[in-house]
């Protein structure tokens, strides 16, 4: 929502004029807006000022039923979902005190680490993730691999031959070294240590994400770029603090049991 707050404000100003294009929005920080526009971006700016204030003034009275669809990939018909990577930075830019995260795929680095960082600086946000290791490497090497930065790789492997224990220290090690390190700022990171183990046949699968104790999403969508973008994937957003606070239990029980660990 703060997306299109920003953007009415600045074709109000006259600092964005129509018709809107990538590169404005990008100088301005809203490129990921564009898409998302369709043919409203060739509309004369109070039109399109209206429009937003309009889709706004919908989103303050959807907040009343408690849940909102949340959807990604194409959406061709008339709808009235939210988008999963708007949804997510939404959430955290509105984090007054907590975030948890909890997912099985991470490549969206550019997005989610970076609103994150700013929230843990900027408002003090505590933060926790709970990962799942194979799948971790998995993405951490695909991610080296195109920076051609493969060699990085070797102390992973040598790990993994050493113990599981030891493959999960430096999978979580490369993981803060890429997307955690920036402003010597850092989540509670957890993972499942029977995702370190290739003998264990388990993932940890679940997508989801707890803001404050109050709010969460819970969707099929990891957090990627597919996921986020060009996936088929639904997830709902759900206002209700009993709610949030009996899934952020669910978590709280696993750290306690040490059925997961932290990293």
């Amino acid at each position: 929502m703060s997306d299109l707050v920003t953007l009415a404000a600045l074709l109000t100003a006259g600092e964005l004029h129509s018709p809107l294009s990538k590169l404005a929005l990008n100088h301005n920080g809203l490129g990921h807006v564009h898409e998302h526009l369709g043919p409203i971006a060739s509309l004369p700016a109070e039109c399109l000022v209206a429009c937003i204030q309009v889709a706004l003034a919908e989103r303050e009275w959807g907040k009343g039923a408690g849940l909102e669809l949340v959807w990604s990939g194409s959406d061709s018909g008339q709808s009235f979902v939210q988008y999963t990577g708007q949804i997510i930075r939404d959430l955290i830019d509105g984090a007054q005190s907590t975030i948890t995260i909890a997912g099985y795929s991470f490549d969206h680095g550019a997005v989610l680490f970076e609103a994150l960082q700013r929230a843990m600086a900027e408002r003090s946000i505590k933060v926790r993730f709970f990962l799942d290791i194979s799948q971790l490497e998995a993405r951490l090497a695909q991610q080296l691999g195109k920076e051609r930065r493969r060699v990085r790789l070797g102390p992973l492997r040598s790990a993994k031959t050493e113990s599981p224990e030891a493959y999960a220290r430096a999978v979580i090690d490369l993981f803060r070294e890429l997307h955690l390190n920036e402003r010597g700022l850092e989540p509670d990171l957890f993972y499942d240590p029977r995702t370190a183990n290739p003998k264990a046949h388990a993932s940890m699968h679940a997508k989801c994400v707890i803001v404050d104790h109050e709010h969460a999403l819970i969707t099929s969508a990891n957090f990627t770029d597919r996921g986020q973008s060009r996936n088929i994937e639904v997830g709902v957003r759900i206002h209700d603090a009993h709610f949030a606070k009996q899934l952020e239990q669910q978590w709280n029980n696993l750290v306690v049991s040490k059925d997961v660990l932290p990293g």
